[in-house]
């Protein structure tokens, strides 16, 4: 099975963050074709989501939202818009969408609820989940 791990894009010029949650959660897929691709370092990460789609051509995306907001007193910015700009992206994408990730785990129902296109919601620790 190929396996598309995604950082959702933050929308805005930020320093890079590994994505660490999302290389825990490859070394445990040995057992699968797994690729990385972090959204937050280009700003036309749509263009960058479609192309890594038609080159790798997943049967899994797995998108990881790391943040909800960044807390900032008086203006805060939210990460959801660009989250939600991608799963607008997926809605034409025939695979199963996974979302995961600190900022999915605060709001998991709310967001499973709002984004359709989510197949599976995964909160809290992504590499020990074990389904019900």
């Amino acid at each position: 099975m190929r396996i598309l791990l995604a950082q959702s894009p933050t929308g805005r010029p930020e320093a890079p963050i590994f994505p660490i949650g999302l290389a825990f959660l490859a070394g445990q897929l040995s057992r699968h074709e797994v690729r990385g691709l972090d959204l937050s370092l280009d700003n036309d990460y749509r263009t960058v989501l479609h192309e890594a789609i038609h080159t790798f051509n997943p049967d899994i995306i797995a998108i990881s939202l790391r943040n909800i907001d960044d807390s900032s007193y008086p203006v805060t910015y939210s990460y959801v818009k660009p989250f939600a700009e991608i799963m607008k992206v997926l809605e034409s994408w025939d695979g199963i969408v996974i979302a995961g990730g600190t900022g999915f785990s605060i709001y998991s129902d709310i967001i499973m609820e709002q984004y359709s296109r989510i197949d599976y919601g995964i909160p809290g620790e992504g590499e020990t989940y074990r389904s019900p």
